[in-house]
């Protein structure tokens, strides 16, 4: 009762009116980056670098020190890799249940959307000009990046259409607390991951 109180409770009457603008069209291969399989680590990490995706304008940052890190062993680090997957997927994860509580308690959800709509804006820009950029071109750690800066882009999509398309009330609040949505499901197939393999990483680092 108290999530369906707050879910409703003091949204003006402009937030029946999200439909004004179009989603942005996610290129395809934006699509078939953000499918591709990652492992994270529940081991303690050393790191805390973001890509350059954790704000705008998203482009992707590679520092000198971490690709000497991630190249000095033939192949990559597994740990270092995992490191990289682990702190954006957080990333990824924390970002989502902001908007959510945004959602829920902020004082105009059609402000919040035309925000989204800039970031997925800005985001699919970034992606394809670092897609277009030689540096790093088909590098493992650039492809890294390239993966979460995907991954980022289909979760907010997903997200932007469930609440700018409502027909059966609040579609986005409902996802969320059935937890159907994409970035829960990346969540879960993460965690059932490492319950497959994981835990022996972790006694190992421990």
């Amino acid at each position: 009762m108290e999530d369906e109180v707050r879910d409703g409770a003091g949204k003006e009457d402009e937030d029946a009116a999200h439909k004004l603008l179009p989603l942005p069209s996610i290129p395809s291969a934006i699509i078939a980056y953000a499918a591709r399989e990652f492992q994270v680590t529940y081991a303690p990490i050393n790191i805390t670098e973001t890509f350059g995706l954790a704000d705008s304008p998203y482009e992707l940052d590679l520092p000198d020190t971490l690709q000497v890190a991630f190249h000095c062993g033939i192949p990559p680090d597994l740990r270092l890799v995992r490191e990289l997957h682990t702190v954006q997927f957080r990333l990824l994860c924390d970002a989502a249940k902001k908007r959510y509580l945004q959602w829920r308690v902020g004082d105009s959800r059609k402000r919040l959307t035309d925000t989204i709509w800039m970031e997925l804006q800005t985001q699919i820009a970034a992606w394809e000009t670092a897609v277009r950029s030689d540096i790093g071109h088909g590098d493992p750690l650039h492809e890294i990046a390239l993966g979460w800066a995907a991954r980022n882009i289909v979760v907010l999509s997903e997200e932007l259409g469930l609440m700018t398309f409502q027909v059966k009330g609040d579609e986005y609040g409902q996802a969320e607390r059935e937890r159907r949505l994409l970035w829960q499901r990346i969540a879960r197939n993460a965690q059932e991951e490492f319950n497959a393999v994981g835990y022996m990483e972790v006694a190992r680092y421990n």
